[in-house]
């Protein structure tokens, strides 16, 4: 019923002006450019090497073998991702004990939540990953009569394919939210199961870690990752500051050029560099089709799957480095601005061309409890390091309640474990969902600037659903104890 819903609201949103929009594909970061990944996806994907392999796979096998153009790929894979997403997250309550009716709605207010909506009329991963997510947290809610073979494969499959997905989710995360999965199947499942719920992420993530050390001597998921670093903290330097580190020789000229520039941009701050392997996919500097910019001008975007950009990761990464220890005050800085960015509302995010979905923006903006908060000054940076700008932003005091509701009720089972007290698939789902939320928090934090309203649309499906339930379960809670009783975690929410 929830999916059924959610596709009928999905239409009527396409229906009413809001496109599908094909911009990632041309020109996002995080892939091959497309005229290469399309003519040769596999081959792309194999030479690739700055982000996790799944989604760059998806994109080029849809463009290569899909017999519609890969917009309509998109769109309708999109919308069957929507879909399952609505459809899993009421399964996932009513596993928990959320009464039926209350699932559905509670399921379709996260998910038609805009900002999670719009995922589905984007090509970008996230909602991808949300429903990766989701379905991890429905197998950790599985009944005692669920097959525990089954839930256990489920998790570390899900798991796997999240990671290798999306390099926020570091294999160090996949092994923290498996290695207790493991220590509670043990008792229930044979060796055989254990060791393949092992082999798949050991030989899927392991064995792309070896492929790229063998090929770029780089044993990693994302060779981007100094440059990522370099993006969460140069920007709150005014370039004058960094010309002068730069002059000093205590940084490089590149974190003068800044992050994420084409090639051609970093000059004689790039070491001199001849690809080795003659694949298109690491061999060339940009795509070969050009597109055009928002100021109306064409140009070729830039591939930073380019060979030669892997030393100038490694640099950018050391001048990270150099400048979050030596101005430990403007990384906090930082930090801290990205923290308030967290909870933006996106009330200044352009407004869609679908009356309709203007119209859920709108009464979103009253259920998100969308309303002014403190700000964190940005005077003296780099105006370049932002996506939205800040000041002008509501957050959402809605998110922020969730937020904190389901880290305090996840820290609570986990002390109820710590005493030795017992919990249904409702802490174990509360568990698992506050370590999800508080890595995705924190890694989003610490090592972003600027991106936070997309990190935070994979966790919003889960994280408002799950505080509901946890805001209810405290006010069953506190009659229950007016009245004398007393209720139990898994007790279901009326």
């Amino acid at each position: 019923m929830a999916a059924a819903i959610w596709i009928v609201v999905y239409c009527a949103v396409w229906s009413t002006g809001q496109g599908f929009s094909t911009n990632f594909v041309m020109d996002g970061w995080q892939l091959v450019p497309y005229p290469i990944l399309s003519r040769h996806p596999l081959s792309s994907v194999w030479y690739l090497h700055i982000q996790p392999p799944l989604w760059n796979l998806i994109i080029g096998g849809l463009g290569r073998w899909s017999p519609v153009s890969i917009a309509i790929s998109l769109q309708l894979f999109s919308l069957a991702l929507g879909a399952l997403l609505a459809g899993t997250l009421a399964s996932l309550l009513v596993r928990i004990d959320v009464p039926r009716r209350f699932a559905i709605a509670i399921a379709l207010f996260a998910t038609l939540n805009p900002p999670v909506l719009r995922l589905a009329f984007d090509a970008q991963y996230e909602l991808f990953v949300a429903v990766g997510i989701a379905i991890v947290l429905w197998a950790v809610a599985a009944p005692p009569s669920t097959r525990p073979a089954y839930r256990f494969m489920i998790i570390s499959v899900a798991g796997t394919v999240i990671a290798m997905t999306r390099s926020l989710y570091h294999p160090l995360w996949l092994l923290l939210l498996l290695t207790p999965v493991a220590w509670r199947a043990r008792a229930l499942v044979s060796r055989r199961v254990l060791a393949a719920m092992a082999l798949v992420p050991l030989i899927s993530i392991g064995g792309w870690m070896l492929k790229n050390e063998i090929i770029f001597h780089e044993a990693t998921l994302s060779t981007w990752t100094g440059m990522n670093l370099q993006k969460a903290i140069s920007p709150t330097f005014s370039r004058d500051k960094l010309l002068r580190l730069a002059a000093k020789g205590a940084i490089s000229d590149v974190s003068v050029v800044g992050p994420f520039q084409a090639y051609a941009n970093y000059g004689a701050a790039a070491p001199a560099c001849s690809p080795v392997h003659r694949d298109p996919a690491v061999s060339v500097e940009q795509s070969t089709r050009p597109i055009v910019g928002f100021d109306g001008k064409a140009f070729f975007p830039a591939n930073f799957n380019y060979e030669c950009f892997i030393p100038v990761y490694e640099i950018a990464g050391d001048d990270a480095v150099y400048l979050a220890t030596h101005y430990p005050r403007r990384w906090f800085t930082g930090r801290l601005w990205s923290a308030r960015a967290w909870f933006g509302s996106g009330s200044i995010n352009e407004r869609s061309s679908s009356i309709l979905l203007r119209g859920l923006d709108n009464l979103y903006g009253v259920a998100r409890l969308d309303l002014p908060a403190p700000v964190v000054s940005s005077e003296g940076w780099q105006s370049r390091g932002f996506l939205v700008a800040l000041e002008e932003d509501d957050a959402s005091w809605l998110v922020v309640g969730c937020t904190v509701l389901l880290v305090g009720a996840g820290l609570h089972q986990v002390l109820r474990r710590v005493g030795r007290k017992r919990g249904g698939p409702r802490a174990n789902v509360m568990i698992v969902a506050a370590f999800i939320l508080t890595w995705t928090f924190a890694v989003g934090i610490a090592g972003e600037l600027g991106e936070q309203a997309r990190f935070r649309t994979m966790i919003d499906p889960f994280t408002i659903p799950l505080g509901i339930v946890a805001a209810a379960s405290i006010v069953q809670s506190l009659r229950a104890r007016r009245s004398g009783r007393t209720i139990t975690s898994s007790a279901p929410m009326s």
